[in-house]
């Protein structure tokens, strides 16, 4: 399918509807921006697209995560490279930097408010100084477990209150950010359901509930803060309220739900009502929020860009 947008416009002459199509390529399209967002629903509309393939700055290659700090600066990973790039809040390239072994898949991306950045890879958590890249050590953890210690981190995810909140496919743990252990769910799925997968997605609200996006079952689970389950919502379908392929999952500033899924992103309440779909092209990789409810997505489409939503609020 070619990637090429039309523009149509309509005129009446003589009585006679006549349509003219116009086809702009795809360089036309992103010198003009995002063309296309003027037609997605009220709820959410493209205000920033980040990224074109290449290995030069600003450009991307087979981004799969980014993040956002307290004054808007985006910080983009690279899957394979160790490159982490820093955008200002208008999507102007600032640096960028790397991490200590460019042989490693970066898993995730975070940001905290004091300046310092997360990075998933090889199953642990290395931390950066925001501003420069220097690297700041592994974080370190003991998580204490019946059976094993959680030693491999598949997932992670900041709180609210800065807290970093980790899976390694079964368990799912939080610590602050100098490692000391604040809450731990055994084995929080296998408690609750015969079929659980060991792909887990995490997100915790403002109210510290946590949410487990179980992409194997396409399930999410709803855990209050102190590890009770409360609900779950979703399951296989291209219905409204079930998953296709998802892949990510956020909360908002007003504790609603996202999750990507294929050539959507489903919004819903805390009870797993659905409020909203957005229609995407592609899959969302990541999802994420800034501090004014700005939702950043690190699509699959051409391009591989990262898409920055104005939300309705």
């Amino acid at each position: 399918m070619s990637s090429d947008c039309a523009l149509i416009a309509i005129a009446t002459i003589g009585g006679i509807l006549i349509a003219i199509i116009s086809v702009l390529p795809r360089d036309i399209q992103d010198s003009m921006g995002d063309f296309t967002s003027q037609f997605m629903p009220n709820f959410a509309y493209i205000n920033l697209r980040l990224g074109r393939p290449g290995s030069g700055p600003g450009t991307f290659s087979d981004v799969r995560s980014a993040a956002v700090d307290s004054a808007g600066n985006i910080y983009v990973a690279d899957r394979v490279g160790g490159r982490i790039q820093v955008f200002d809040s208008s999507g102007a390239f600032k640096h960028m930097w790397n991490i200590e072994d460019p042989k490693a898949y970066i898993d995730a991306v975070e940001v905290d408010n004091k300046g310092v950045v997360y990075v998933l890879y090889k199953y642990n958590i290395y931390r950066y100084e925001a501003a420069t890249g220097k690297p700041l050590g592994k974080l370190p953890f003991a998580i204490k477990l019946p059976d094993t210690p959680l030693d491999m981190v598949r997932n992670m995810a900041l709180t609210a209150n800065g807290n970093i909140a980790m899976t390694n496919g079964r368990d799912v743990a939080i610590i602050t950010p100098s490692g000391e252990q604040v809450q731990v769910l055994f084995k929080p799925l296998q408690n609750v359901t015969e079929n659980s997968g060991a792909s887990l997605t995490l997100a915790v609200d403002n109210q510290g509930n946590i949410y487990i996006l179980d992409t194997t079952y396409s399930v999410v689970y709803k855990f209050s803060a102190k590890g009770e389950y409360i609900t779950r919502f979703g399951g296989s379908g291209k219905q409204p309220g079930l998953f296709y392929y998802p892949y990510s999952i956020a909360v908002d500033k007003k504790d609603r739900v996202y999750v990507g899924d294929s050539s959507r992103i489903q919004v819903f309440d805390g009870k797993g009502s659905v409020l909203e779909s957005i229609g995407v092209e592609g899959l969302a990789y990541h999802l994420g929020f800034d501090s004014q409810n700005r939702m950043y997505a690190v699509m699959s489409s051409s391009g591989n860009p990262v898409l920055r939503f104005a939300i309705k609020n």
